[in-house]
């Protein structure tokens, strides 16, 4: 068997080759983590919802146009009148207030009565609830099929 006793250039660029190729995977490998990917790893449009854990981002995190369409905050009120359960992404903790029978006042810290688009739906059978807004102000107003104004529990949605 015939060998070479000298470096041939095959044999170098073979060699350095090998060496930055497991070098590379392995640097690449470290500086990421287990179980993570880097931006450069990402090509443009190409994440969808299946390869993003539930609830690791935030609105933050999501371009403008997503956000507009999602609501801003909504609240389940109770009958006499409390706020059982809520959400707020533009402030704190809303308050609700009955005024009458049938009739609530409720304010959702920074969503403005002028400029947001709210929903109620009432959560008491066959009761009727309408929102409206007087200085400032959200109304609620709920009543029976005999259109009277009747105590009732609703679900607030705020756009």
């Amino acid at each position: 068997m015939n060998t070479r006793k000298r470096l041939t250039f095959a044999n170098v660029a073979a060699t350095t080759a090998v060496v930055l190729a497991v070098a590379g995977t392995g640097g690449a490998a470290y500086a990421l983590g287990k179980n993570t990917v880097g931006s450069k790893q990402i090509k443009n449009e190409t994440v969808q919802s299946k390869d993003v854990r539930d609830g690791s981002l935030a609105t933050g995190d999501l371009a403008a146009s997503v956000v507009d369409g999602l609501a801003v905050a909504g609240m389940k009120v109770g009958s006499t009148p409390t706020v059982d359960q809520w959400f707020n992404r533009a402030g704190g903790e809303p308050e609700v207030v009955k005024l009458d029978s049938g009739l609530y006042q409720f304010e959702i810290p920074g969503v403005s009565a002028e400029s947001a688009i709210v929903n109620v739906t009432s959560q008491s059978g066959p009761i009727d609830c309408s929102v409206g807004t007087f200085e400032g102000s959200f109304l609620v107003e709920c009543r029976n099929p005999a259109n009277v104004p009747t105590d009732a529990s609703f679900h607030i949605i705020a756009y």
